[in-house]
């Protein structure tokens, strides 16, 4: 597991975002007060000492957040072979997450908005622990051996991957490839609504690209090139469509804290 970038931070009383969805998993912590996530499926209301997981290209939105709100967002890529049910879930608070919640609550009290690399590090462990925890409680599902395939594949071959590409690698025609990839997608989350192949490649494309955005000092040029794009240009126009930022005004938004 990887933090892709995190926050801390109170929330404006009438601040609302946008429904939307990312290519990483989004974990949102609860220090105090009171704030509200939804999409057409779900409409989930938290309170402090609560966690909500949104999983990769899930659509969601918060709002009616209180005006002593105080949370904690970590945004997150597993490269295990655990994902994510496909929709929003509130972590079931019992008393292993309580004792995670409070230690995320003493890192945040002893070092407020500027946090050390030894607090970062217990973070990342913390995280880990809560992953391990929902496992061992049936919260996640073991990934399908041809998910792993496939996002191997398009780490291999980045933005010139495609569906023939993918069907070729793995032995199938196009038809065969999307039948078993729908198969795969509904074994990961019985009864949800699954991405495309293409949205899946776009998924793992992004994750990609914000991992190294925001946990290295990897030019964007450099970074274009490693994702196998036509040129830097075509990959800010990618990166820009699908998050609404360029990639460099996304670094500087996003970007893990150093201390200084």
């Amino acid at each position: 597991m990887e933090i892709l970038f995190w926050g801390h931070g109170p929330g404006r009383k009438n601040e609302k975002i946008a429904l939307h969805k990312h290519g990483f998993t989004q974990i949102e912590i609860i220090l105090n007060g009171r704030r509200r996530c939804k999409n057409a499926e779900d409409d989930i209301q938290l309170t402090a000492g609560e966690i909500i997981v949104v999983p990769m290209n899930v659509e969601h939105c918060f709002f009616e957040h209180s005006s002593d709100l105080e949370y904690l967002s970590f945004k997150i890529q597993s490269d295990e072979e655990y994902s994510m049910p496909s929709r929003l879930f509130k972590v079931p608070n019992d008393l292993f997450v309580h004792w995670v919640i409070n230690n995320f609550r003493e890192i945040i009290r002893n070092h407020k908005y500027s946090v050390s690399p030894a607090s970062f590090e217990i973070m990342h462990v913390l995280l880990s622990a809560l992953m391990e925890h929902l496992k061992v409680n049936n919260q996640l599902r073991p990934e399908p051996p041809l998910l792993h395939e496939i996002r191997q594949n398009i780490a291999r071959y980045g933005a010139r991957c495609n569906v023939n590409v993918l069907a070729e690698e793995l032995g199938m025609n196009v038809y065969k490839f999307r039948r078993k990839f729908r198969k795969a997608m509904l074994e990961l989350a019985p009864g949800s609504r699954f991405s495309s192949p293409q949205q899946f490649i776009k998924n793992e494309l992004l994750s990609s690209a914000i991992k190294h955005l925001c946990g290295s000092d990897v030019s964007i040029g450099e970074l274009s090139d490693m994702l196998h794009f036509n040129n830097v240009y075509t990959f800010s126009r990618f990166f820009k469509n699908n998050t609404g930022l360029a990639p460099g005004a996304y670094r500087k938004k996003h970007s893990l804290p150093v201390d200084a």
